[in-house]
């Protein structure tokens, strides 16, 4: 289940909206006994109001996700069949992963799909590597983005994503 930083860590991310982490603040109130007061307050005034306010009266603090986690949120959540949204993640992923360690398989595919875009202004080649090689790293994707709560099995046995943005 998510917490309230994890949730406040998608939020600066750009991957949920303020509406998003109050209405899922509002279902957790709604599915626990006694909710924190932290939680309440989230639901009440949102992230916006909440983290200008001191730490002593709103402990939870949120920070930027890293590449990787924000990088498997994001590929959990793309629909592979959607060409905008397979060159949003392209485009994303090609920006994001500057300076990170190019030991990890993400980072390197993130690099490679900034050469074809940016050196070689190829978007048709960045789509069909990214439709490649995603689905191979799709497995460790999902066991990072289970933190955020974002993967569930649907009725069919599929997955599905909540409230995220790819």
């Amino acid at each position: 289940m998510r917490n309230i930083k994890d949730t406040l860590d998608l939020w600066v991310s750009g991957l949920l909206t303020a509406q998003d982490v109050t209405e899922w603040a509002g279902r957790e109130i709604a599915r626990l006994d006694d909710p924190p007061a932290e939680l309440i307050e989230l639901a009440i005034n949102g992230p916006e109001v909440c983290l200008k306010r001191a730490q002593c009266d709103f402990p939870p603090r949120a920070m930027k996700l890293r590449y990787v986690d924000e990088f498997a949120v994001r590929a959990v959540a793309l629909d592979l069949s959607a060409p905008e949204a397979v060159r949003a993640f392209a485009d994303w992923a090609s920006c994001s992963c500057m300076g990170e360690d190019l030991s990890d398989p993400m980072v390197v595919l993130g690099y490679q799909l900034d050469h074809l875009l940016c050196d070689c202004q190829d978007e048709d080649s960045a789509e069909q590597l990214l439709r490649a090689h995603l689905p191979d790293l799709l497995p460790r994707c999902r066991r990072a983005a289970e933190r955020y709560s974002c993967v569930e099995q649907g009725a069919t046995g599929g997955e599905a994503t909540r409230d995220i943005k790819a």
